[in-house]
């Protein structure tokens, strides 16, 4: 998924959930963080500290994508999540939408209430558990179980022809920068790298085939009505664990169910359909909220920019009030528990 739902669908199914403005922002924030937060550096402090802060994604040219240890601490905890299924490694570290890992994950996550870092971990559990209900059927590690047919790959003609059109060309012009640094890079193999960012369009129904011979037809506009609807659940359950955020009233799933649907539906590029998302929130007939609202602006530039006055100007001290530490220290606490405790209690060792 892309920032049009990993911030402002995250931001507006809170909304719907009851969880109050300030509270959304700061998980929906920490949910497009984690695809933001792509920068590996230490950090120095004026009394002689450090903080190394770790990456939570690469971009998709990164040579660090095919780096094994990298794969395994940042594509696997943070944007595929293994399912558990099947005998061998590989078939275990598939991801799977909805899987009973996922599950514990979430359970795990949400009774962490005591924690500083609380609303920032929410954010990467909305995110990981996200990403399982569009990168099912493929891994975090590069494996030839992620490798597609390109040639298979077909889009269903109902969608907008210019945006049918668009897809195509980003997609070849991705595989062939792909092809010309074969050598150095990975990405094919790795994630859903064969099939481009296919998964994340919402509105797309398209197939393909991976080139052991399986098949996969794909309607994403149900998986992200899925996605969407597990995402409410979990937020109401936090509003019962932690009622601070709870602004005492909310709608159900069904209420937002038909707006939802309508904006998911939408044809357009991410920038497009982010604006549908802003137009459609401030409307009170979308009915997320009472009354129709603007987003509360995405934290992670603020963030970022934290990060970078750090070094070498700020006291180790200070870092503990700042807001973009409760983000390194909740990806910590998730990149732990998932490698250290969840997984290994699947049968899954990947790091």
């Amino acid at each position: 998924m892309q920032k049009d739902m990993h911030y402002y669908g995250t931001y507006a199914i809170a909304r719907a959930a009851g969880i109050k403005p300030e509270a959304a922002q700061k998980i929906a924030s920490a949910s497009q963080f984690v695809d933001d937060n792509a920068v590996k550096e230490r950090i120095d402090f004026t009394d002689k500290a450090s903080l190394y802060s770790r990456p939570t994604a690469h971009h998709c040219d990164n040579i660090k994508n095919i780096i094994p240890e990298d794969q395994r601490v940042v594509w696997v905890p943070f944007h595929f999540l293994p399912g558990g299924d099947g005998v061998t490694f590989e078939d275990k570290i598939v991801c799977q939408k909805d899987s009973m890992i996922a599950k514990k994950m979430v359970e795990n996550h949400l009774s962490k209430s005591d924690k500083k870092f609380y609303l920032e971990l929410l954010g990467i559990t909305a995110h990981v558990y996200a990403d399982t209900f569009s990168h099912y059927g493929f891994s975090g590690l590069s494996s030839p179980k992620n490798d597609v047919k390109t040639f298979s790959i077909e889009l269903s003609q109902k969608t907008n022809d210019d945006i049918l059109e668009a897809l195509s060309e980003k997609a070849n012009r991705f595989w062939e920068k792909i092809k010309t640094k074969a050598a150095e890079f990975g990405s094919r193999k790795l994630g859903h790298g064969g099939v481009y960012t296919y998964p994340d369009a919402p509105f797309l129904k398209w197939n393909f085939e991976y080139e052991d011979e399986r098949k996969s037809e794909r309607n994403n506009l149900i998986t992200f009505m899925e996605g969407s609807k597990a995402l409410h659940e979990m937020f109401r359950k936090a509003c019962d664990v932690y009622p601070d955020i709870y602004e005492g009233t909310h709608r159900s799933f069904e209420q937002i169910k038909p707006p939802l649907k309508e904006i998911l539906s939408f044809n357009g590029d991410e920038n497009d359909r982010i604006q549908h998302w802003i137009t459609c929130f401030a409307d009170e007939t979308s009915n997320f909220t009472i009354n129709g609202e603007s987003f509360l602006h995405y934290l992670g530039d603020d963030w970022n920019q934290q990060r970078n006055t750090m070094d070498g100007n700020t006291h180790s001290t200070e870092v503990l009030e700042m807001p973009v530490y409760n983000f390194y220290k909740a990806a910590s606490y998730h990149r732990h528990y998932v490698l250290r405790d969840l997984l290994p209690e699947h049968g899954i060792v990947v790091s």
